[in-house]
């Protein structure tokens, strides 16, 4: 499994590993292969965290549970090519935050 790190801050930003400005996912031929590892910091702390995935064509797909810090890349992501975005949620049951999108690139 091909991991990539993101970082969700205070402020709403996700930060990407590096000086990357999007993830970039390979071919479409590539599926299963890609996870994110989600680091939560500050007010995302102790939340349950969903992503939102949004196809290039500007379609929703299913979101996704991060678990234990993970979260696998659908199959459906990289079989579209181009690009699309991220959006992460987090909730403790009373509070609801969500963060600035996260490009991505197959």
């Amino acid at each position: 499994m091909i991991e990539f790190s993101v970082s969700l801050a205070s402020t709403g930003t996700v930060r990407l590993a590096g000086y990357e400005q999007m993830l970039r996912f390979g071919y479409t031929k590539n599926r299963g292969i890609y996870a994110l590892r989600v680091e939560a910091d500050g007010e995302w702390q102790g939340m349950t965290l969903r992503a939102f995935w949004h196809l290039p064509d500007g379609n929703a797909a299913p979101s996704t549970l991060v678990a234990d810090g993970l979260v696998e890349v659908p199959a459906l992501i990289t079989a579209v090519p181009g690009e699309g975005r991220i959006t992460f949620e987090g909730t403790d049951g009373t509070r609801t935050l969500t963060s600035a999108d996260v490009c991505y690139c197959v």
